[in-house]
């Protein structure tokens, strides 16, 4: 993944190139524990992300789309908590 320069545009971040091919590596993946306070706290993040989300073009959209799903499976994770406690 590339991370194009951004020629003195400061109101871009670098970012990854959203429109190159993603190379996946099957082989692998990353397993994270969380307690739930930390699960409460990510999603707390990740809604206020959402919230202040500058917008397309200073971000890409599939980065908006990823907080979202991302936000709602924590979310999924407090309420499973909730049920099961």
């Amino acid at each position: 993944m590339s991370f194009p320069n951004t020629n003195g545009d400061f109101g871009r971040y670098d970012q990854p190139d959203w429109n190159e091919k993603k190379q996946d590596i099957p082989d692998w993946e990353a397993n994270i524990t969380l307690g739930i306070d930390d699960v409460r706290m990510f999603h707390s993040l990740l809604k206020y992300y959402h919230e202040g989300w500058p917008g397309y073009p200073a971000r890409p959209p599939e980065e908006q789309e990823f907080a979202i799903r991302m936000r709602n499976l924590f979310f999924a994770m407090i309420q499973d908590h909730s049920f099961h406690k």
